[in-house]
């Protein structure tokens, strides 16, 4: 079905917030999987969150340009249970011609026939959680998978997916410039089409932060930054955000809608939203807990109609993320000023982006420019 000029596109996140394990350095919300799950129960609270958001903003006046199915471990859900979701969302939403739908797996107990059936289901776009193919930092990391588990995994999925990512944590303690260029030369030999490489942050309440575990020295954290931006650049995915690269034409669809602020829906535990409709920008957030949310009513609630400064003030938060930059008309010049005598951002065609000087202390240029 063709798309009407009038839509706007419409990225969706469904958040499934269950692990087998959650890692030591992780302080997003996700719980251990229960053994005794009803996936149907489940299923028919997200239709009804669908059936809300739909309700309330138009779905006649959106198009699912993107899903994403984050967690947790969405992995861990039956191709079944995926498949059903999709086509709920289809009853709902005119999609995309070329709709990218992503999954993110953990390579732990990861099988081919289930990459296959997760395809079959309609997954276009996997992210692989790999994080290191070193035993010894997986082990660190708290992950499940060894590095043999997780290099079978990333051969079954560049069989599988001709779309995919794979995640990369690096600036571990003690961890080396030589053993980061060890570590990254061996994933760009697989030539992925997108990589996501993050640094190590240690925040409450994780249980790192309760073990007192200390972050990369700041001093070696740049260097191996730089590092990282270089290799990459070389090889052909460039960073076209902060943590994120990407071979021209594989960037995260999704993610962009993000960063370039465009609306979407959070569906699932402790999801979030922004949603641009009738000149108004609404956003959401659900239940925190998988047990509220699954016990609510009423699971899905505005939060609040933004002001025009909140919507500045997230579009420059969320806006310098990317190499792109955000318009320079959100900011005070005199700021832009002294930012550039810093050498923290630079302007081009109406567009001001940070340095790679100023995208290692961002959360700093961000401050100062909201």
């Amino acid at each position: 079905m063709s798309v009407s000029k009038n839509k706007q596109p419409l990225a969706v996140y469904i958040h499934w917030g269950f692990c087998r394990r959650k890692c030591p350095y992780c302080d997003f919300m996700s719980r251990k999987i229960p053994s005794d799950i009803n996936f149907d129960l489940w299923l028919a609270e997200y239709e009804k969150a669908f059936d809300f958001y739909a309700a309330s903003a138009d779905s006649r006046d959106f198009f699912v340009s993107s899903i994403f199915f984050g967690g947790g471990t969405p992995s861990l859900l039956p191709p079944d249970f995926v498949t059903k979701l999709i086509d709920y969302t289809k009853s709902k939403y005119t999609f995309a011609d070329n709709i990218e739908i992503s999954l993110e797996a953990n390579p732990h107990k990861l099988t081919k026939s289930h990459l296959l059936a997760l395809k079959e289901a309609g997954v276009n776009r996997l992210s692989l959680g790999i994080q290191s193919f070193d035993d010894k930092e997986l082990k660190f990391l708290g992950r499940l998978h060894d590095s043999r588990e997780a290099l079978a995994a990333l051969e079954n999925t560049i069989e599988i997916f001709d779309n995919f990512s794979f995640d990369l944590i690096y600036a571990l303690p003690e961890q080396t410039l030589q053993s980061w260029e060890k570590s990254l030369n061996f994933a760009l030999d697989f030539s992925p089409p997108h990589l996501s490489l993050y640094q190590l942050t240690i925040e409450p309440p994780c249980t790192f932060y309760r073990k007192g575990i200390k972050e990369a020295d700041e001093n070696i954290a740049l260097s191996l930054y730089d590092l990282t931006l270089d290799m990459t650049q070389a090889a052909g995915i460039p960073a076209y955000e902060v943590s994120n690269h990407a071979k021209s034409g594989f960037e995260s669809r999704h993610n962009l809608t993000y960063w370039e602020y465009k609306s979407y829906l959070g569906i699932g535990p402790s999801a979030h939203g922004r949603i641009t409709h009738e000149g108004l920008t609404l956003a959401t957030k659900e239940k925190q807990t998988p047990l509220l949310w699954f016990k609510a009513k009423n699971k899905n609630q505005y939060l609040t109609v933004l002001s025009e400064d909140e919507i500045r003030e997230e579009k420059i938060l969320m806006g310098m993320r990317l190499r792109k930059g955000i318009d320079a008309s959100l900011v005070n010049q005199k700021t832009v000023s002294q930012l550039q005598k810093s050498d923290l951002i630079k302007i081009t065609g109406g567009k001001i982006s940070a340095t790679r000087k100023g995208l290692f202390i961002l959360n700093q240029v961000i401050e100062e420019l909201i």
